[in-house]
């Protein structure tokens, strides 16, 4: 099932508003989707020379919608590996809902 439009946008602008103007240079918070999730990907320019000229890129959250219409959440360890977020965030939240969730981190398991 495909994300609706709107939630794509919402998502993307999102997005655009956690990475501050002055620092677009240096870092990005973007969105890839792919089917009914999106993966919230904080993207770094390259620290040292010695690593190439590629940005480093790291998953931060999944968020993936049911059938339903529902949104979950899930945060990503340092091996790349989904993880269950199990916190309550009320019936049927949407996807501004579950980011402003990864954005308060309260568990400290999205942002460090």
């Amino acid at each position: 099932m495909a994300i609706p439009e709107l939630n794509l946008r919402r998502i993307a602008a999102w997005c655009d508003a956690q990475t501050p103007e002055d620092m677009r240079h240096k870092m990005l918070v973007g969105a890839a989707t792919r089917g009914n999730s999106v993966n919230i990907i904080d993207t770094r320019e390259p620290w040292s020379d010695k690593v190439g000229p590629e940005w480093s890129r790291t998953r931060i959250a999944k968020l993936t919608r049911d059938a339903d219409g529902d949104w979950y959440l899930h945060a990503i360890n340092r091996n790349d590996k989904l993880l269950p977020y199990t916190a309550d965030l009320g019936a049927g939240p949407g996807p501004i809902q579950v980011l402003e969730e990864t954005e308060r981190d309260p568990t400290g398991v999205f942002w460090g």
